[in-house]
């Protein structure tokens, strides 16, 4: 018996370990993150930042996925929306409270490191923002706009109405508690109009007009000034100033404005409210650190592109405001506030002066010797990135590769004749809200076709052709640069360069079959 004991005992023991052993692992690498946080803040300060975005990389709410095989909450599983992260009293027994508290907790040690450096913080997030359907099915007078987009989901999503005092309560009660709990944070910019989120009646919904019929007659100028002065008063019922930023999604040509007359909001807002992100609303942003011009390839910088947007923003003449900083990836955030860092001391006033300013920047990253060959690999990956914009219906290297699986999935005539299991390594990937004929469907890119027939091939085609042909200069160069060390690890960085390049090299052939293959199978 007691031997039986003490085997229960051990077994206890060592399932507390297993379960420990994650939970540590989890501890060690939050320290890590927040320990590269603080570096970057130092930096940043350094540089002249005064403002650093805490809401980056947040984990994603897998909760949100409460519809079976609907892909669509993947486009705001990541948003930090207020009432989602600092959930109120009446949402609460709606939403994973353990997660928020996890999110929570995050932003709150991120807004410490900014504490200790004197530095203020920003929120970016999504508003007004879908909320979980069993909320309106409770409360459904509170029921908002539907803000998923019809041919990219399974189910139907909905905002609350901001034009409801109970939702107007909801935020305000979210904002306290927001505010008593990360005090540091002064800026919030919310996008509007995409990834689940959505005004009531904007004719910019992806679902057309709709929204609380209610509301229906409301002015937009109502609508959203009172959602903005609403937030900002409950900051000033615990002693803080806020501003506030609604940045409705940038519309494409076939795509319809958030808002008809953004002037006539824009007049009504008092101080630190603005529309699309005014002038004054951010100040000088730091170019972007941190941002990749060629994800999913990470580490693969396309600086030419940060520069230009550098030249005449350290005019002296011009009076100093907010900069905003944002560590989204570490892996090359370092890099650009260094390129950043240089050009403040050089301060280009003109293209000019850019492109002196850029090969002396390559100088220290290349040495005198390698220096030209550095910023002409750069300028190639600059023309690569223009290029790729004709194709850009989003993003292109991730939609197409990525998101449809041409990286992997096989290239068929009869995809339909695959089993389930011949399918499993790729099917329940697919960000495809359709049905089977669709998803067998190359080019059905989140329900839009915009690579279909023989003339969208020859565009991809010849946008391959100059693709191919800068990418090959700028293999060339990453080749001379290799050559020319004579130090290991030196070479290594280069090195590494040159497998970017080749990553990218398989991205931009796999677009070019792909589409040609739909093309001949068609």
């Amino acid at each position: 018996m007691k031997t039986k004991l003490n085997n229960m005992k051990t077994i206890f023991i060592l399932a507390a370990l297993i379960m420990l052993v994650p939970n540590l692992q989890a501890q060690k690498n939050r320290q890590k993150e927040l320990a590269e946080f603080e570096s970057f803040v130092i930096k940043a300060k350094e540089l002249g930042a005064t403002h650093v975005n805490i809401t980056f990389n947040v984990p994603p709410a897998l909760w949100q996925y409460d519809v079976p095989n609907d892909p669509y909450p993947e486009w705001y599983v990541i948003q930090p929306s207020l009432m989602k992260i600092f959930p109120n009293s009446k949402i609460e027994p709606y939403v994973d409270m353990e997660y928020a508290e996890r999110v929570a907790s995050i932003f709150e040690a991120r807004c410490a490191v900014l504490r200790k450096h004197g530095l203020k913080g920003a929120y970016l997030a999504n508003e007004p923002y879908v909320l979980p359907e069993k909320f309106f099915t409770d409360h459904p007078e509170l029921r908002g706009a539907r803000v998923d987009h019809p041919n990219r989901s399974r189910t139907a999503r909905f905002a609350p109405c901001v034009d409801e005092p109970a939702v107007l309560a909801m935020y305000r009660e979210s904002m306290k508690i927001l505010l008593k709990r990360c005090p540091e944070i002064e800026k919030f910019d919310f996008l509007t109009s995409d990834s689940g989120s959505g005004f009531c009646w904007s004719p910019a919904l992806y679902s057309d007009q709709n929204g609380n019929a209610n509301c229906q007659h409301r002015h937009m100028s109502d609508r959203v000034v009172g959602f903005m002065e609403n937030l900002k008063s409950a900051a000033e019922e615990v002693d803080k100033q806020i501003q506030v930023n609604i940045s409705p999604i940038e519309p494409r040509q076939w795509m319809i404005n958030t808002f008809d007359h953004p002037e006539l909001i824009t007049a009504r807002l008092s101080d630190g409210l603005t529309i699309g992100g005014a002038p004054d609303a951010f100040g000088p942003e730091a170019a972007g650190w941190g941002v990749e011009s060629f994800r999913p390839i990470l580490g693969l910088y396309n600086p030419v592109f940060r520069a230009r947007r550098l030249v005449g923003v350290f005019d002296e003449e011009k009076p100093a405001g907010s900069m905003v900083v944002s560590f989204d990836n570490p892996t090359s955030a370092e890099f650009y506030m260094d390129l950043y860092g240089f050009f403040k001391e050089a301060k280009p006033a003109n293209t000019a002066e850019m492109m002196q300013a850029m090969r002396d920047f390559a100088v220290t990253q290349a040495g005198e010797e390698g220096a030209d060959d550095l910023l002409e690999l750069w300028l190639a990956l600059e023309g690569i990135s223009n290029d790729l914009q004709v194709l850009n219906f989003g993003p292109i290297l991730n939609f197409g590769p990525v998101i449809a699986r041409w990286i992997n999935r096989p290239l068929l005539p009869f995809p339909e004749r695959l089993t389930t299991e011949e399918k499993a390594y790729y099917r329940p990937y697919l960000f495809q809200a359709k049905g089977e004929e669709q998803a067998d469907n190359l080019i059905d890119i989140q329900a839009m076709r915009p690579f279909e027939g023989y003339g969208a091939r020859l565009l991809v085609q010849r946008v391959y052709e100059m693709v191919d042909a800068k990418l090959t200069r700028a293999e060339g160069h990453a080749d001379k640069l290799i050559e020319m060390q004579t130090d290991a690890e030196a070479a290594k960085e280069w090195e590494d360069l040159r497998t970017q390049l080749a990553v990218l090299r398989s991205f931009i052939r796999t677009i070019d079959n792909v589409v040609a293959y739909q093309v001949s199978r068609n």
